[in-house]
């Protein structure tokens, strides 16, 4: 988050240290005002989704546009594996990964690329440049709460799975994983998506034929 705040105006909690304790790990952060996206978006009128998928876009849009290093490794902040359901779904480590091609083997379980349709193999052939990307978007990790002026992000908030990813690797997960385990398709969310981030509709596409995800991951 330190990396984040320096890069950008995102507001985000300020970590003040972190400590373990037993087999745990706590990080000593600022408390976010506001409520979870996902507790009143439902309900939100829309001139405040409006707003708020505004708010988000422009947000996004400052984390892509941090300098990556020359290296494809697909990583950390530090160089090192992260945290991602979407590629390891017991929430173990994962990576760092060699290159794109090298995290694609890992969606395809291993499989040979000629073994799936012309989709996933006209996705698995594009290089993506790599962005920095937030990993879990999901309205669970947006607070905001309604001002005199109108709805307002207050925070972006759980960026333990944080890292360099492909370009079009947050608008997959956040279309096609997030919203499959939060169910919220009855809500619209799903729709408001696009707004926020750059579509990448093949890669989303290639990405659904590819559920459920692996459960090994590739050393």
């Amino acid at each position: 988050m330190h990396f984040v705040r320096s890069h950008t105006n995102i507001p985000i909690p300020r970590v003040y240290f972190s400590f373990r304790w037993l087999s745990y790990r706590y990080v000593i952060m600022d408390r976010i005002p506001g409520v979870e996206l996902d507790d009143v978006w439902r309900d939100m009128p829309l001139d405040g989704k409006i707003a708020i998928a505004a708010q988000l876009r422009g947000y996004f849009n400052q984390l892509r546009a941090i300098p990556p290093s020359a290296s494809p490794t697909i990583c950390s902040v530090t160089g090192g594996p992260f945290i991602c359901s979407r590629l390891h779904a017991d929430m173990e480590w994962c990576g760092p990964f060699q290159d794109e091609e090298h995290m694609n083997s890992q969606l395809r379980r291993l499989r040979p690329l000629e073994k799936f349709d012309e989709i996933v193999q006209a996705s698995h052939r594009l290089v993506h440049p790599l962005v920095f990307t937030h990993n879990d978007f999901a309205p669970r990790n947006v607070m905001v709460k309604e001002t005199p002026l109108g709805w307002k992000v207050t925070g972006v908030i759980d960026w333990e799975c944080a890292g360099w990813l492909p370009s079009h690797w947050e608008y997959c997960k956040s279309l096609n994983w997030n919203c499959l385990n939060a169910n919220c398709g009855s809500w619209n969310w799903e729709g408001w998506i696009p707004k926020i981030l750059e579509p990448f509709d093949l890669e989303a596409e290639a990405d659904r034929k590819l559920l459920p995800p692996p459960t090994f991951h590739v050393l």
